[in-house]
């Protein structure tokens, strides 16, 4: 008997639990575990699942809950105590702190095994994947392309995940095994567009999802593009923009640099959006641009747009957004007025108009943020902005300079009810008629108005930024606007395209300076 008991003492020291555990209240009482052996699978406390067998207490414990804590999880960092406990792969699940068995889709059985990538739904293990059509198909369910020597293959080119998934189309290969994700750029998407959720101008439906191929149309206006041959591919564009918009299903058109001006229809009344593709807004110019669509919208990013007797960009119908986009001359910058039923100006600069630079009336909502107005109004309007609008929106950002032709403020008519809040932006330098730059329903947060303004909100700071050029653009050693901003959760960028801020706080105006 002595020697029994000897043999077991040996036993448990050797699997790194105390005989001495054992010695309870009751000789009948379990005091240890094994985790060479499943004693811990059918144990629970607190209806918990106390499924493994920590070796440094000897004592059952729900999985993912050791020394390691997270990192304990099998998917986390490749630890098998649920496999090790079972003799079987399964995953210690995160949510529950249980063991179960595998599911399909999530790949947990290639990240456990790479020999065994399959969940067999049947006995909830997993196991190399079959051969042919079949084994092909548990590897798609799997998130891969195909199955070779029961091993499931990684994506080598886009096609192979957009057939999988277009939710994910994306082949990444910068890890170990290539896989399938959301795209996050436009350069990981075949057709440059990326839904990735920050651009308003790409939606697919969900983020991470690439524009389908059918749906966009290139342009090219320079001399030589065939108009005979054209299929609105890359190699085969369009030659104009009317041509583009007359083909089925296209709601995108990329217009390539060109030295000629691209003509524009009278009007446009489908949704749709034009991007330059140069590498600035300068080499992609448009002629003016009118929309009437409601229900829809009309996107434009880095384009410039010029033309003469008559407003740049006209919504009397549905909704426009401006993005990184340039507005030189007409007789007004935007235009929205009528059925427009709303306007998102963000990183744009209007100038040169004849009259006001934005102009928006009605019950148009509005954004607009990170954006100049400079050198407009000077022959009709008399104010750099209307903003008489009923609708509501955010005015935040923005720099407006050497506006008006002294028969009105010459800065922005905020209109009359309900007060437009104006915050972290410049009013300096505008021609007006009066003693003050603003006039209407106007609420002033963080506002440089200059030291000659008479404006009495407040919110109105009596300061003279300092200026490069006959613009908007703030010297580095201004003090009046750098790090003089209130901090905005939804502006990250500026005008530029640059990190706000730069410093402690951001900068008021369109622009943190350089």
């Amino acid at each position: 008997m002595n020697k029994a008991w000897l043999v077991l003492g040996i036993s448990f020291l050797l699997s790194g639990c105390d005989i001495r555990t054992l010695l309870g209240d009751s000789f009948s009482e379990a005091k240890v575990c094994q985790s060479s052996n499943p004693d811990c699978v059918f144990q629970s406390g607190n209806a918990k699942k106390q499924q493994i067998c920590e070796q440094t207490s000897c004592q059952c414990r729900a999985c993912g809950k050791g020394a390691a804590e997270m990192s304990s999880f099998d998917l986390a960092s490749g630890t098998k105590e649920c496999r090790d406990a079972y003799q079987t792969p399964i995953v210690c699940d995160a949510t529950t702190n249980e063991c179960r068995s595998c599911r399909t889709g999530n790949q947990e059985c290639i990240n456990s095994d790479k020999s065994k990538p399959v969940c067999d739904t049947g006995s909830g293990t997993c196991r190399p994947c079959t051969s042919g059509a079949a084994g092909a198909m548990e590897c798609k369910l799997e998130g891969f392309i195909t199955c070779s020597g029961g091993l499931c293959q990684p994506c080598s080119v886009n096609p192979d995940c957009v057939n999988i998934d277009p939710n994910t189309p994306f082949c990444d290969k910068t890890a170990a095994s290539p896989v399938c994700r959301g795209c996050s750029l436009d350069s990981e998407c075949d057709s440059q567009l990326c839904d990735n959720g920050k651009n308003p101008l790409v939606s697919e439906g969900k983020s991470g999802r690439c524009a389908d191929k059918l749906s966009i149309a290139w342009v090219d206006s320079n001399a030589g593009c065939n108009a005979a041959m054209a299929d609105g591919s890359d190699t085969k564009p369009f030659c104009t923009i009317a041509a583009a918009l007359g083909k089925s299903g296209v709601k995108y058109l990329l217009l390539k640099s060109s030295t000629t001006p691209y003509p524009t229809p009278a009007a446009i009344n489908k949704e749709v959006s034009l991007f330059g593709k140069g590498a600035d807004p300068s080499n992609v110019t448009i002629n003016a641009i009118a929309f009437n669509g409601p229900g829809t919208k009309l996107g434009l990013t880095n384009l410039s747009i010029k033309d003469s007797g008559k407003s740049l960009v006209q919504c009397t119908g549905g909704s426009v957004t401006l993005l990184r986009t340039v507005l030189d001359g007409g007789t007004r910058g935007l235009d929205a007025s009528g059925g427009c039923t709303e306007v998102n100006v963000q990183q744009t600069k209007v100038s040169n108009a004849s009259g006001a630079g934005l102009y928006i009336t009605g019950s148009t909502k509005y954004t607009v943020i990170n954006t100049g107005v400079f050198k407009t109004a000077a022959t009709t309007d008399g104010d750099g902005i209307n903003l008489t609008t009923s609708g509501t929106g955010k005015f935040a950002f923005n720099t407006i300079r050497l506006n008006g032709n002294t028969t009105a403020v010459g800065g922005i008519n905020c209109g009359s009810g309900t007060a437009k809040l104006l915050s972290n932006s410049v009013f300096v330098g505008n021609q007006t008629g009066g003693t003050s730059q603003l006039t209407g329903s106007c609420q002033l947060a963080k506002v440089v108005v200059g030291l000659l303004d008479q404006t009495s909100l407040q919110g109105a700071l009596k300061v003279n930024p300092k200026f490069v050029g006959l613009e908007g653009t703030l010297d580095p050693a201004d003090t009046a606007c750098i790090d003089q901003g209130d901090a905005d959760a939804e502006v990250t960028v500026d005008y530029f395209g640059g990190k706000r801020p730069l410093g402690n706080a951001p900068d008021i105006g369109f622009h943190e300076a350089k």
